[in-house]
Order: C-alpha cells, then structure tokens, then sequence
C-alpha cells in the first residue's frame, strides 16, 4: 500500500532516499544541486512524499513559493518524480490533484506552475489542468537571482548558466485573463 510520508529533514535515512530518487530520475551530475536543494528548500510545508508500507520512498514533489507583485503567492512545482519502478500507476496524479492542489487552495495559492523535465510530459500536466504559458518557440533565457546563482556557483562553479524555458505551464485556481510575471523568492 502506498501512502503520504511527512517529511523530516533529521530523518538521513529519507534525505539518502530523496537524493537518490532525484539522481536517477534527473541525472547524478546535479546531486551537488539537489543537496543544496535539500538544504534551502525542503521543509514540512512544502515537501510532498509518496511511500510504501516498509517506508520507502516512492515519489517526491516540492512546492516553491513564487510571488508575482499584483496576485500574490504561486505554487512553483518543483522534481516532481516518481520511482521507475512505480511510473506508469497514476500515483503523482493522485498526489497532485487529492493532495497538494486542494493544500495549495486552502493555503491561499493563486495556481500553480512548473517546467516539464521533457517535453514528452506536456501533455502529462495538460491532463492535470495546466496550460503552456509561452509556445516552445517562445522559448527565452533566464539567469538565476542572487541566491539561486550561489547554488549553481557551489553546485557547477559557474557563476551564471541560462535555461531556455520552452514549456513553463501555468495553472490558475481561479479563473484569470491576466498575464503572469512569476518573480521567485531566490532572486
């Protein structure tokens, strides 16, 4: 049986759990940046975890909070992942929309957004109510904030390194016709 974990971030044993299922799912070269993740942005609030009885970690999702100056807080989506072996079984649906989506209203949350990891899950999160905010021809540099550089510095020892966003997806939780500016907190 698969069930809700709560994190605990003086648990190693689920920190070793978490990194792990991040380096095979997104690659082991970004384990330093993982690590500072762990560090900076895990917490109670924002860390979702799917287990098995025997306590082992099935899925991960973390929300970051974003704030756009004129609607207030945003729901950034951030390694959503499930174990290979788990894929497949509808379990991040399940945690999403039973879940995180309904914590994320109460909690006063705007909506939603995310950047897909391939651009084979958009319509993956179509399917969860999200939207494309830009066309994958749109695509557009960004370079990290200050705090967010300081990760990268210590991660890749670069001091700036720019991600084309083809897919950034949008999920209001109210209906909308506004644009968004999503400023994160790391800058």
């Amino acid at each position: 049986m698969i069930c809700l974990r709560p994190y605990d971030a003086s648990d190693e044993a689920l920190r070793a759990s978490i990194l792990t299922l991040l380096s095979d799912a997104f690659g082991e070269e970004g384990t330093p940046y993982y690590e500072l993740a762990m560090d900076h942005l895990y917490d109670a609030d924002h860390t979702f975890l799917l287990s098995e009885e025997d306590a082992s970690l099935v899925a991960v999702a973390l929300v970051v909070d974003y704030v756009d100056p004129t609607d207030g807080r945003w729901a950034y989506l951030y390694s959503l992942t499930t174990r290979e072996d788990h894929r497949g079984e509808g379990l991040m649906s399940r945690l999403y929309r039973e879940v995180m989506e309904p914590r994320l209203v109460e909690r006063g949350y705007r909506g939603a957004c995310l950047v897909p990891a391939t651009s084979s899950l958009v319509g993956f999160y179509k399917s969860w109510g999200f939207s494309l905010l830009r066309a994958a021809d749109e695509s557009m540099p960004i370079t990290p904030g200050r705090r967010a550089t300081d990760y990268l510095l210590t991660a890749y020892g670069q001091s700036c390194i720019d991600n084309p966003l083809p897919f950034r997806m949008i999920k209001p939780f109210g209906h909308t016709d506004d644009s968004y500016r999503l400023i994160s907190p790391l800058d």
